[in-house]
């Protein structure tokens, strides 16, 4: 609910804001109302949303870029990991050992990446029901 409150504050602020402007204009010399200085103050305005698209453009390409190359990275170890065990499996007998310790070494790794995945679930939903107390 708070959302709703918030973005009716921001609308109250933006009407005001207009009715403030169209009470100031009158009062105004010719000069700041004259057609110049209103494209001027239009293409800034829109110089200014046109660079902060390109920011939050370059932004989200960069953090994907990022996202993409830890999840080559990771689909590469895990390519890795299943040529070894093919390769152990290969060998038989004589690479037992290994292969258990490799077994071993990935069940760890998926049991370290669920209790994780466990802890922060735990820590966003805590955090959630917090922020929804201090809400209220």
């Amino acid at each position: 609910m708070r959302e709703f409150a918030e973005v009716g504050l921001l609308l109250l602020l933006l009407l005001g804001a207009s009715a403030l402007g169209i009470a100031v204009r009158p009062l105004l010399s010719e000069h700041h109302r004259s057609r110049e200085t209103t494209d001027l103050v239009q293409l800034v305005g829109t110089m200014l949303v046109t660079f902060a698209a390109l920011v939050l453009g370059l932004l989200t390409s960069s953090v994907k870029a990022s996202f993409d190359g830890i999840d080559n990275d990771l689909r590469g170890l895990a390519v890795e990991l299943i040529q070894l065990d093919r390769s152990l499996h290969q060998y038989g007998g004589e690479a037992g050992a290994a292969h258990a310790l490799l077994r071993a070494y990935t069940a760890a790794g998926q049991k370290d990446k669920a209790n994780r995945e466990k802890q922060e679930i735990e820590k966003l939903a805590g955090a959630n029901s917090a922020s929804n107390h201090a809400r209220d």
